[in-house]
Protein backbone atom coordinates (compact mmCIF):
# COMPACT_ATOMS: atom_id res chain seq x y z
CA UNK A 1 0.00 0.00 0.00
CA UNK A 2 2.81 2.44 0.88
CA UNK A 3 6.50 2.52 1.80
CA UNK A 4 5.54 2.93 5.46
CA UNK A 5 3.31 -0.15 5.52
CA UNK A 6 3.82 -3.80 4.74
CA UNK A 7 1.31 -6.60 4.29
CA UNK A 8 0.57 -8.23 7.61
CA UNK A 9 2.31 -11.57 8.12
CA UNK A 10 0.91 -13.42 11.13
CA UNK A 11 4.03 -15.57 11.35
CA UNK A 12 6.17 -12.46 11.94
CA UNK A 13 3.69 -10.11 13.56
CA UNK A 14 1.54 -12.36 15.75
CA UNK A 15 2.17 -10.26 18.87
CA UNK A 16 0.48 -7.27 17.19
CA UNK A 17 -2.83 -9.15 17.14
CA UNK A 18 -3.14 -9.47 20.93
CA UNK A 19 -3.01 -7.56 24.17
CA UNK A 20 -3.44 -8.69 27.77
CA UNK A 21 -7.18 -9.27 27.27
CA UNK A 22 -6.47 -12.63 25.55
CA UNK A 23 -8.51 -11.39 22.59
CA UNK A 24 -6.97 -12.14 19.16
CA UNK A 25 -7.63 -10.01 16.10
CA UNK A 26 -6.56 -9.74 12.49
CA UNK A 27 -4.97 -7.13 10.22
CA UNK A 28 -4.24 -6.64 6.53
CA UNK A 29 -1.35 -4.21 6.98
CA UNK A 30 1.17 -3.21 9.62
CA UNK A 31 2.74 0.25 10.00
CA UNK A 32 5.51 1.43 12.33
CA UNK A 33 5.90 5.20 11.91
CA UNK A 34 8.83 6.97 13.56
CA UNK A 35 7.56 10.57 13.37
CA UNK A 36 4.32 12.57 13.29
CA UNK A 37 4.92 13.17 9.56
CA UNK A 38 4.97 9.43 8.91
CA UNK A 39 1.80 8.98 10.97
CA UNK A 40 0.15 11.60 8.75
CA UNK A 41 1.27 9.80 5.58
CA UNK A 42 -0.19 6.51 6.79
CA UNK A 43 -3.49 8.15 7.68
CA UNK A 44 -3.65 9.75 4.24
CA UNK A 45 -3.42 6.28 2.68
CA UNK A 46 -6.03 4.97 5.10
CA UNK A 47 -8.45 7.77 4.18
CA UNK A 48 -7.92 7.16 0.49
CA UNK A 49 -8.59 3.44 0.83
CA UNK A 50 -11.30 3.90 3.51
CA UNK A 51 -9.35 1.48 5.69
CA UNK A 52 -9.57 1.52 9.49
CA UNK A 53 -6.50 2.12 11.64
CA UNK A 54 -5.99 0.50 15.03
CA UNK A 55 -3.37 2.25 17.14
CA UNK A 56 -1.15 0.12 19.35
CA UNK A 57 1.28 1.01 22.12
CA UNK A 58 2.99 -1.56 24.33
CA UNK A 59 0.17 -4.11 24.16
CA UNK A 60 -0.33 -4.05 27.95
CA UNK A 61 -4.02 -3.09 27.80
CA UNK A 62 -6.55 -5.53 29.22
CA UNK A 63 -9.72 -4.75 27.22
CA UNK A 64 -8.66 -5.33 23.60
CA UNK A 65 -8.51 -1.64 22.72
CA UNK A 66 -5.29 -2.13 20.71
CA UNK A 67 -6.36 -5.40 19.07
CA UNK A 68 -7.00 -4.82 15.34
CA UNK A 69 -10.08 -6.22 13.66
CA UNK A 70 -8.95 -5.78 10.07
CA UNK A 71 -7.39 -2.85 8.24
CA UNK A 72 -4.10 -1.35 9.41
CA UNK A 73 -2.50 -1.96 12.79
CA UNK A 74 -0.27 1.02 13.56
CA UNK A 75 2.33 0.48 16.25
CA UNK A 76 3.78 3.52 18.00
CA UNK A 77 6.89 1.50 18.96
CA UNK A 78 9.23 3.79 16.99
CA UNK A 79 7.92 7.05 18.45
CA UNK A 80 10.77 6.95 20.93
CA UNK A 81 11.74 10.61 21.33
CA UNK A 82 14.11 10.52 24.33
CA UNK A 83 12.90 12.23 27.53
CA UNK A 84 13.88 15.90 27.97
CA UNK A 85 13.61 17.84 31.21
CA UNK A 86 12.41 21.40 31.76
CA UNK A 87 11.13 23.61 34.57
CA UNK A 88 8.12 25.90 34.37
CA UNK A 89 7.76 29.36 35.91
CA UNK A 90 6.34 27.85 39.12
CA UNK A 91 9.34 25.60 39.63
CA UNK A 92 7.54 22.41 38.62
CA UNK A 93 9.55 19.87 36.64
CA UNK A 94 8.24 18.64 33.30
CA UNK A 95 9.38 15.76 31.10
CA UNK A 96 8.61 15.61 27.39
CA UNK A 97 8.94 12.23 25.69
CA UNK A 98 7.76 10.20 22.74
CA UNK A 99 4.59 8.15 23.04
CA UNK A 100 6.55 4.86 22.94
CA UNK A 101 8.77 5.70 25.92
CA UNK A 102 7.89 3.23 28.66
CA UNK A 103 7.17 3.95 32.30
CA UNK A 104 10.35 2.04 33.18
CA UNK A 105 12.43 4.21 30.83
CA UNK A 106 10.93 7.38 32.29
CA UNK A 107 11.58 6.24 35.85
CA UNK A 108 15.16 5.34 34.93
CA UNK A 109 15.77 8.73 33.30
CA UNK A 110 14.55 10.45 36.46
CA UNK A 111 16.55 8.23 38.81
CA UNK A 112 19.78 8.56 36.81
CA UNK A 113 19.16 12.18 35.79
CA UNK A 114 19.81 11.31 32.17
CA UNK A 115 17.85 13.37 29.66
CA UNK A 116 18.26 14.13 26.00
CA UNK A 117 17.93 17.82 26.74
CA UNK A 118 17.72 19.79 29.98
CA UNK A 119 18.88 23.08 31.45
CA UNK A 120 21.08 23.23 34.55
CA UNK A 121 18.42 24.85 36.70
CA UNK A 122 16.01 21.98 36.02
CA UNK A 123 18.72 19.40 36.68
CA UNK A 124 19.63 21.06 39.98
CA UNK A 125 15.97 21.04 40.97
CA UNK A 126 15.71 17.34 40.09
CA UNK A 127 18.48 16.56 42.59
CA UNK A 128 16.09 17.55 45.38
CA UNK A 129 14.18 14.34 44.68
CA UNK A 130 11.31 13.97 42.19
CA UNK A 131 9.18 11.12 40.87
CA UNK A 132 6.48 10.41 38.32
CA UNK A 133 3.51 9.58 40.53
CA UNK A 134 1.39 7.38 38.23
CA UNK A 135 2.03 3.68 38.86
CA UNK A 136 -0.06 1.16 36.88
CA UNK A 137 2.32 -1.63 38.13
CA UNK A 138 3.08 -2.55 34.50
CA UNK A 139 6.43 -0.85 33.89
CA UNK A 140 6.49 -1.81 30.20
CA UNK A 141 3.39 0.31 29.59
CA UNK A 142 4.11 3.21 27.24
CA UNK A 143 3.31 6.82 28.10
CA UNK A 144 1.04 7.00 25.07
CA UNK A 145 -0.82 3.88 26.16
CA UNK A 146 -1.13 5.14 29.72
CA UNK A 147 -2.70 8.33 28.38
CA UNK A 148 -4.93 6.43 25.94
CA UNK A 149 -6.37 4.40 28.83
CA UNK A 150 -6.01 7.18 31.43
CA UNK A 151 -4.16 4.76 33.65
CA UNK A 152 -4.47 5.08 37.40
CA UNK A 153 -3.06 1.98 38.96
CA UNK A 154 -1.71 1.34 42.41
CA UNK A 155 -1.57 4.87 43.83
CA UNK A 156 -4.56 6.45 42.07
CA UNK A 157 -6.45 6.71 45.37
CA UNK A 158 -3.95 9.32 46.55
CA UNK A 159 -2.36 10.72 43.42
CA UNK A 160 -4.96 10.53 40.67
CA UNK A 161 -4.58 9.28 37.13
CA UNK A 162 -2.49 9.88 34.03
CA UNK A 163 -4.55 12.84 32.80
CA UNK A 164 -3.86 14.69 36.04
CA UNK A 165 -0.16 14.86 35.12
CA UNK A 166 -0.29 15.61 31.39
CA UNK A 167 0.52 19.25 30.62
CA UNK A 168 0.99 19.13 26.84
CA UNK A 169 0.04 16.76 24.02
CA UNK A 170 1.24 16.31 20.46
CA UNK A 171 -1.09 14.25 18.29
CA UNK A 172 -2.03 13.56 14.71
CA UNK A 173 -5.74 13.81 13.94
CA UNK A 174 -7.60 11.55 11.53
CA UNK A 175 -7.32 14.20 8.80
CA UNK A 176 -3.52 13.97 9.06
CA UNK A 177 -2.96 17.35 10.69
CA UNK A 178 -0.51 17.57 13.59
CA UNK A 179 -1.71 19.48 16.63
CA UNK A 180 0.23 20.39 19.75
CA UNK A 181 -1.41 22.18 22.66
CA UNK A 182 -1.11 22.71 26.39
CA UNK A 183 -3.46 22.25 29.30
CA UNK A 184 -5.78 25.23 29.56
CA UNK A 185 -5.43 26.18 25.89
CA UNK A 186 -8.69 24.60 24.65
CA UNK A 187 -11.92 23.62 26.35
CA UNK A 188 -14.76 21.45 25.13
CA UNK A 189 -17.68 23.51 23.89
CA UNK A 190 -15.53 26.54 23.08
CA UNK A 191 -14.09 27.26 19.65
CA UNK A 192 -11.29 24.82 18.80
CA UNK A 193 -9.79 25.65 15.39
CA UNK A 194 -9.14 22.07 14.31
CA UNK A 195 -12.50 20.60 15.45
CA UNK A 196 -15.92 21.13 13.96
CA UNK A 197 -18.98 20.34 16.06
CA UNK A 198 -22.14 19.97 13.98
CA UNK A 199 -24.29 20.93 16.97
CA UNK A 200 -23.90 22.47 20.40
CA UNK A 201 -22.21 20.21 22.95
CA UNK A 202 -24.64 17.61 24.22
CA UNK A 203 -25.33 17.78 27.94
CA UNK A 204 -25.50 14.42 29.65
CA UNK A 205 -26.25 14.81 33.37
CA UNK A 206 -26.67 11.03 33.78
CA UNK A 207 -23.30 10.17 32.23
CA UNK A 208 -21.82 7.01 33.68
CA UNK A 209 -18.76 6.76 31.44
CA UNK A 210 -15.52 8.67 31.56
CA UNK A 211 -14.63 7.75 27.96
CA UNK A 212 -15.70 10.22 25.24
CA UNK A 213 -18.09 11.88 27.70
CA UNK A 214 -16.94 15.47 28.33
CA UNK A 215 -18.98 18.24 29.87
CA UNK A 216 -18.79 21.76 28.45
CA UNK A 217 -15.70 23.44 29.85
CA UNK A 218 -13.64 20.28 30.24
CA UNK A 219 -10.01 20.69 29.20
CA UNK A 220 -9.32 19.19 25.80
CA UNK A 221 -6.44 17.14 27.23
CA UNK A 222 -8.93 15.51 29.61
CA UNK A 223 -11.28 14.81 26.68
CA UNK A 224 -8.47 12.93 24.93
CA UNK A 225 -7.38 11.02 28.03
CA UNK A 226 -8.90 7.54 28.07
CA UNK A 227 -10.08 7.76 24.43
CA UNK A 228 -8.03 4.69 23.41
CA UNK A 229 -6.82 6.04 20.09
CA UNK A 230 -10.34 6.73 18.87
CA UNK A 231 -9.83 10.51 18.57
CA UNK A 232 -6.23 10.90 17.46
CA UNK A 233 -2.79 9.36 17.57
CA UNK A 234 -0.63 10.74 20.37
CA UNK A 235 3.01 11.07 19.34
CA UNK A 236 4.46 12.87 22.35
CA UNK A 237 3.49 13.97 25.84
CA UNK A 238 4.73 16.42 28.44
CA UNK A 239 4.11 15.17 31.98
CA UNK A 240 4.54 16.83 35.36
CA UNK A 241 6.73 15.29 38.05
CA UNK A 242 6.04 15.34 41.80
CA UNK A 243 8.35 15.85 44.78
CA UNK A 244 9.52 12.48 46.10
CA UNK A 245 8.41 11.53 49.64
CA UNK A 246 11.05 11.14 52.33
CA UNK A 247 10.27 7.46 52.68
CA UNK A 248 7.80 4.79 51.55
CA UNK A 249 6.57 1.65 53.27
CA UNK A 250 4.45 -1.21 51.99
CA UNK A 251 2.45 -3.41 54.36
CA UNK A 252 0.61 -6.59 53.42
CA UNK A 253 -1.89 -7.89 55.99
CA UNK A 254 -3.44 -11.36 55.65
CA UNK A 255 -6.92 -11.77 57.14
CA UNK A 256 -9.07 -14.75 58.02
CA UNK A 257 -12.16 -13.63 56.11
CA UNK A 258 -13.71 -10.97 53.95
CA UNK A 259 -15.60 -9.19 56.73
CA UNK A 260 -12.43 -8.80 58.80
CA UNK A 261 -10.64 -7.36 55.78
CA UNK A 262 -13.41 -4.82 55.13
CA UNK A 263 -13.60 -3.69 58.75
CA UNK A 264 -9.81 -3.50 58.98
CA UNK A 265 -9.70 -1.48 55.77
CA UNK A 266 -12.04 1.15 57.16
CA UNK A 267 -10.08 1.39 60.42
CA UNK A 268 -6.76 1.69 58.58
CA UNK A 269 -8.05 4.59 56.53
CA UNK A 270 -9.50 6.35 59.60
CA UNK A 271 -6.30 5.80 61.62
CA UNK A 272 -4.06 7.20 58.89
CA UNK A 273 -6.23 10.30 58.63
CA UNK A 274 -5.25 11.07 62.21
CA UNK A 275 -1.58 11.21 61.17
CA UNK A 276 0.37 13.18 58.55
CA UNK A 277 1.08 10.18 56.31
CA UNK A 278 -0.33 9.76 52.82
CA UNK A 279 -2.10 6.44 52.44
CA UNK A 280 -1.34 5.93 48.77
CA UNK A 281 -3.30 2.74 48.35
CA UNK A 282 -5.28 0.02 50.07
CA UNK A 283 -5.51 -2.90 47.64
CA UNK A 284 -7.81 -5.86 48.20
CA UNK A 285 -7.07 -9.51 47.36
CA UNK A 286 -10.02 -11.91 47.53
CA UNK A 287 -9.67 -15.55 48.47
CA UNK A 288 -10.09 -16.51 44.83
CA UNK A 289 -7.40 -14.11 43.63
CA UNK A 290 -4.80 -15.34 46.14
CA UNK A 291 -5.66 -18.97 45.36
CA UNK A 292 -5.21 -18.28 41.65
CA UNK A 293 -1.80 -16.68 42.29
CA UNK A 294 -0.71 -19.75 44.24
CA UNK A 295 -1.95 -22.05 41.49
CA UNK A 296 0.04 -20.12 38.86
CA UNK A 297 3.05 -19.25 41.05
CA UNK A 298 5.44 -21.52 39.14
CA UNK A 299 4.70 -19.49 35.99
CA UNK A 300 5.18 -16.13 37.72
CA UNK A 301 8.95 -15.63 38.01
CA UNK A 302 8.53 -12.16 39.55
CA UNK A 303 7.22 -13.91 42.68
CA UNK A 304 10.11 -16.32 43.08
CA UNK A 305 11.44 -14.43 46.12
CA UNK A 306 8.01 -14.07 47.77
CA UNK A 307 7.48 -16.25 50.87
CA UNK A 308 4.69 -18.79 50.91
CA UNK A 309 1.36 -17.12 51.57
CA UNK A 310 0.01 -17.82 55.10
CA UNK A 311 -2.32 -20.80 55.33
CA UNK A 312 -5.76 -20.24 56.79
CA UNK A 313 -5.70 -16.51 56.02
CA UNK A 314 -7.08 -16.39 52.48
CA UNK A 315 -7.85 -12.65 52.14
CA UNK A 316 -5.29 -9.83 52.09
CA UNK A 317 -4.89 -6.06 52.06
CA UNK A 318 -1.89 -4.19 50.73
CA UNK A 319 -1.25 -0.67 52.08
CA UNK A 320 1.38 1.78 50.91
CA UNK A 321 2.38 4.80 52.99
CA UNK A 322 4.50 7.85 52.33
CA UNK A 323 5.29 10.89 54.46
CA UNK A 324 7.38 14.08 54.37
CA UNK A 325 9.72 12.69 57.05
CA UNK A 326 10.79 9.36 58.52
CA UNK A 327 9.41 10.36 61.92
CA UNK A 328 5.98 11.07 60.48
CA UNK A 329 6.02 7.81 58.56
CA UNK A 330 6.80 5.87 61.71
CA UNK A 331 3.72 7.42 63.29
CA UNK A 332 1.60 6.07 60.44
CA UNK A 333 3.21 2.64 60.66
CA UNK A 334 2.44 2.50 64.37
CA UNK A 335 -1.21 3.38 63.65
CA UNK A 336 -1.48 0.50 61.18
CA UNK A 337 0.17 -1.98 63.53
CA UNK A 338 -2.25 -0.98 66.28
CA UNK A 339 -5.16 -1.64 63.91
CA UNK A 340 -3.71 -5.07 63.10
CA UNK A 341 -3.45 -5.83 66.85
CA UNK A 342 -7.08 -4.85 67.44
CA UNK A 343 -8.16 -7.32 64.74
CA UNK A 344 -5.88 -10.04 66.16
CA UNK A 345 -3.85 -10.31 62.96
CA UNK A 346 -0.86 -12.54 63.87
CA UNK A 347 2.50 -10.81 63.64
CA UNK A 348 3.70 -13.29 61.01
CA UNK A 349 0.74 -12.30 58.83
CA UNK A 350 1.87 -8.67 58.67
CA UNK A 351 4.56 -8.24 56.01
CA UNK A 352 6.24 -4.82 55.93
CA UNK A 353 8.98 -3.49 53.67
CA UNK A 354 10.64 -0.22 52.70
CA UNK A 355 13.53 -1.31 50.49
CA UNK A 356 12.85 -0.67 46.78
CA UNK A 357 13.52 -4.34 45.95
CA UNK A 358 10.96 -5.52 48.52
CA UNK A 359 8.38 -2.90 47.49
CA UNK A 360 8.81 -4.09 43.92
CA UNK A 361 7.97 -7.60 45.13
CA UNK A 362 4.73 -6.33 46.72
CA UNK A 363 3.87 -4.59 43.47
CA UNK A 364 4.58 -7.82 41.62
CA UNK A 365 2.13 -9.62 43.92
CA UNK A 366 -0.57 -7.11 43.01
CA UNK A 367 0.24 -7.33 39.29
CA UNK A 368 0.24 -11.13 39.53
CA UNK A 369 -3.56 -11.25 39.89
CA UNK A 370 -4.45 -10.11 36.34
CA UNK A 371 -1.43 -12.03 35.04
CA UNK A 372 -2.67 -15.23 36.69
CA UNK A 373 -6.15 -14.64 35.25
CA UNK A 374 -4.65 -14.31 31.77
CA UNK A 375 -2.63 -17.50 32.29
CA UNK A 376 -5.76 -19.35 33.38
CA UNK A 377 -7.63 -18.11 30.29
CA UNK A 378 -4.70 -19.09 28.08
CA UNK A 379 -4.77 -22.61 29.54
CA UNK A 380 -8.52 -22.88 29.03
CA UNK A 381 -8.15 -21.70 25.42
CA UNK A 382 -6.22 -24.86 24.55
CA UNK A 383 -9.48 -26.78 25.00
CA UNK A 384 -11.96 -23.95 24.42
CA UNK A 385 -10.55 -21.57 21.77
CA UNK A 386 -13.27 -18.99 22.42
CA UNK A 387 -12.41 -18.68 26.11
CA UNK A 388 -12.05 -15.07 27.23
CA UNK A 389 -11.70 -12.82 30.22
CA UNK A 390 -14.46 -10.27 30.77
CA UNK A 391 -13.44 -7.51 33.17
CA UNK A 392 -15.50 -4.87 34.93
CA UNK A 393 -13.97 -1.79 36.56
CA UNK A 394 -16.83 0.12 38.10
CA UNK A 395 -16.65 2.96 40.59
CA UNK A 396 -19.17 2.65 43.43
CA UNK A 397 -18.69 5.95 45.26
CA UNK A 398 -21.81 5.60 47.38
CA UNK A 399 -21.25 2.10 48.76
CA UNK A 400 -19.19 0.59 51.57
CA UNK A 401 -16.56 -2.09 50.79
CA UNK A 402 -18.69 -4.93 52.17
CA UNK A 403 -21.67 -3.80 50.06
CA UNK A 404 -19.52 -3.72 46.92
CA UNK A 405 -18.13 -7.19 47.60
CA UNK A 406 -21.63 -8.53 48.20
CA UNK A 407 -22.69 -7.22 44.78
CA UNK A 408 -19.65 -8.75 43.09
CA UNK A 409 -20.19 -12.11 44.80
CA UNK A 410 -23.83 -12.06 43.83
CA UNK A 411 -22.86 -11.44 40.19
CA UNK A 412 -20.54 -14.45 40.27
CA UNK A 413 -23.04 -16.72 42.02
CA UNK A 414 -26.31 -15.79 40.31
CA UNK A 415 -24.81 -16.00 36.84
CA UNK A 416 -22.80 -19.13 37.68
CA UNK A 417 -19.45 -17.68 36.64
CA UNK A 418 -15.86 -18.25 37.64
CA UNK A 419 -13.94 -15.12 38.55
CA UNK A 420 -11.86 -13.12 40.99
CA UNK A 421 -12.25 -9.80 42.82
CA UNK A 422 -9.29 -7.57 43.61
CA UNK A 423 -7.94 -4.05 43.41
CA UNK A 424 -8.92 -0.58 44.60
CA UNK A 425 -11.79 -1.58 46.86
CA UNK A 426 -11.00 1.15 49.41
CA UNK A 427 -11.63 3.76 46.71
CA UNK A 428 -14.85 2.02 45.64
CA UNK A 429 -13.19 0.74 42.46
CA UNK A 430 -12.67 -3.04 42.58
CA UNK A 431 -11.78 -5.15 39.58
CA UNK A 432 -13.95 -8.18 38.92
CA UNK A 433 -12.67 -10.56 36.24
CA UNK A 434 -14.95 -13.25 34.81
CA UNK A 435 -13.20 -16.26 33.25
CA UNK A 436 -15.44 -17.51 30.43
CA UNK A 437 -14.96 -20.75 28.51
CA UNK A 438 -17.64 -20.47 25.83
CA UNK A 439 -20.28 -18.21 24.31
CA UNK A 440 -22.89 -19.16 26.90
CA UNK A 441 -20.60 -18.00 29.70
CA UNK A 442 -19.70 -14.86 27.76
CA UNK A 443 -23.42 -14.06 27.45
CA UNK A 444 -23.89 -14.65 31.18
CA UNK A 445 -20.89 -12.43 31.94
CA UNK A 446 -22.51 -9.67 29.89
CA UNK A 447 -25.70 -10.08 31.94
CA UNK A 448 -23.63 -9.91 35.14
CA UNK A 449 -22.04 -6.68 33.90
CA UNK A 450 -25.50 -5.21 33.28
CA UNK A 451 -26.53 -6.28 36.80
CA UNK A 452 -23.52 -4.49 38.30
CA UNK A 453 -24.04 -1.45 36.09
CA UNK A 454 -27.59 -1.09 37.38
CA UNK A 455 -26.16 -0.87 40.91
CA UNK A 456 -24.08 2.20 40.03
CA UNK A 457 -26.23 5.16 40.98
CA UNK A 458 -26.24 8.08 38.49
CA UNK A 459 -23.91 10.81 39.69
CA UNK A 460 -22.47 8.55 42.37
CA UNK A 461 -20.26 6.27 40.29
CA UNK A 462 -18.83 5.47 36.88
CA UNK A 463 -18.88 2.46 34.58
CA UNK A 464 -15.63 1.12 33.14
CA UNK A 465 -13.86 3.68 35.25
CA UNK A 466 -10.44 2.23 34.49
CA UNK A 467 -8.62 0.44 31.65
CA UNK A 468 -10.89 1.72 28.88
CA UNK A 469 -13.74 0.23 26.88
CA UNK A 470 -11.84 -1.73 24.27
CA UNK A 471 -13.40 -4.39 22.11
CA UNK A 472 -14.19 -6.70 24.98
CA UNK A 473 -16.48 -4.11 26.54
CA UNK A 474 -17.90 -2.22 23.59
CA UNK A 475 -20.76 -4.75 23.12
CA UNK A 476 -22.00 -3.68 26.54
CA UNK A 477 -22.39 -0.03 25.56
CA UNK A 478 -25.85 -0.25 24.02
CA UNK A 479 -27.07 -2.36 26.91
CA UNK A 480 -26.07 -0.03 29.73
CA UNK A 481 -25.66 3.46 28.24
CA UNK A 482 -28.57 5.86 27.84
CA UNK A 483 -29.46 7.22 24.40
CA UNK A 484 -28.22 10.63 25.55
CA UNK A 485 -24.90 9.13 26.62
CA UNK A 486 -24.49 7.36 23.27
CA UNK A 487 -25.28 10.57 21.38
CA UNK A 488 -22.62 12.44 23.36
CA UNK A 489 -20.00 9.79 22.62
CA UNK A 490 -20.95 9.83 18.95
CA UNK A 491 -20.67 13.62 18.85
CA UNK A 492 -17.18 13.54 20.32
CA UNK A 493 -16.03 10.79 17.97
CA UNK A 494 -17.27 12.54 14.83
CA UNK A 495 -15.81 15.90 15.85
CA UNK A 496 -12.34 14.35 15.81
CA UNK A 497 -12.79 11.55 13.28
CA UNK A 498 -15.73 12.11 10.90
CA UNK A 499 -14.77 9.14 8.71
CA UNK A 500 -14.53 6.76 11.68
CA UNK A 501 -11.06 5.58 10.73
CA UNK A 502 -9.48 5.30 14.18
CA UNK A 503 -10.18 2.24 16.34
CA UNK A 504 -13.85 2.19 15.31
CA UNK A 505 -14.61 -1.20 16.84
CA UNK A 506 -13.98 0.21 20.32
CA UNK A 507 -17.41 1.85 20.11
CA UNK A 508 -19.40 -0.73 18.16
Amino acid sequence: MDRLMTPFDAACHESYLRDESCLRGEAAWIALPSSPEEVSEILAQAREKKTSVTVRGGGTGITGGAVPMGGIVMSTARLTQAPSLSMDEKGSLLVTAGAAVTLEQLQEAIARRRFDCCDQAALDRLKEGWIFAVDPTETTATLGGMFASNAGGLTAMAHGRMADYVERVGLVLADGSYQEFSRGQYRWGEEIPFLKLKEAPILCPDRKFSQLSPAPGDDLIDVLAGSEGMLGIVTQLTVRLSPAPADCWGICLFCGDEQTACSLMEELIAACKETSVTLETVEYFSQGSLALIEAQRARLPALSALPQLPEGFPVALYCQLTAPSTEELEEGLMAIMECADRFAIPEENVWAASEPRELKLFHALRHAVPEAVNMKVGTVQTSFPNARKVAADFCFRDKKPEEILALCRRALEEYALEGVIFGHLAAGMPHINFICQDQDQLDRALSAIVFLADAVAPGEGMLFNENGLGKTRSPMLKKIASDQQLRLMEQVKLAFDPQRLLNPRNME
